[in-house]
């Protein structure tokens, strides 16, 4: 069966309409110019695969594995993206925009030349990845792991942090941002700017 075609019985089969229990479960693909705007994402698995201009608005990825995947090139808009696991991950030139994400796990990926706008992170971790040329503007992240994480040339304009954990931040530009440092130094708060 092809891509599309199992999509399509996929997010029949998520959202009830369906009869035929299917899942969604690749390897090594390689994925271009697709629109998933109308497809469910939930709980899908796409290992070791390559997504090159397509898009990905209002797509529920809650509970997918995109380990070793890249995406290039890719629109995201209004996706929630909640207990995944995206270690791996290389988002390469992206635009990400209302994204809602939650104890999702960003190891070890690599986060280049991408914009994101008014996202939402809560309880992930970017621990021992590798951020570079990156922009956030007005987005918020509230108990999250930077640990080990290479900054180059990244800015964070009009931004939250609340109870992060950021262990290095050389390359980092949090100029916009009012922060707040707890006692043992690595935490930081801040507010949005008015």
């Amino acid at each position: 069966m092809n891509l599309l075609k199992q999509l399509e019985e996929y997010t029949k089969y998520s959202r009830g309409l369906g009869s035929n229990v299917t899942e969604l479960f690749y390897r090594n693909e390689t994925i271009k110019g697709v629109d998933f705007s109308k497809f469910d994402l939930n709980n899908a698995v796409f290992l070791d695969s390559h997504f090159s201009d397509c898009k990905l608005n209002n797509v529920y990825m809650s509970g997918t594995n995109f380990g070793g995947s890249t995406f290039d090139k890719c629109l995201f808009d209004s996706n929630t993206i909640n207990k995944a696991e995206w270690d791996y991950v290389r988002i390469l030139r992206c635009k990400l925009n209302g994204i809602s994400s939650f104890r999702t796990f960003y190891l070890s990926a690599v986060i280049e030349e991408t914009e994101a706008y008014r996202c939402e992170f809560s309880r992930c971790s970017f621990s021992e990845s590798s951020m570079s040329g990156c922009s956030f503007r007005e987005c918020y992240f509230r108990d999250c792991n930077f640990d080990r994480i290479d900054f180059a040339n990244v800015t964070f304009s009009h931004c939250a942090f609340e109870d992060c954990q950021i262990s290095n931040k050389k390359g980092l530009n949090l100029s916009e941002c009012k922060i707040y440092k707890t006692e043992d130094g690595n935490t930081v708060k801040s507010k949005y700017l008015q």
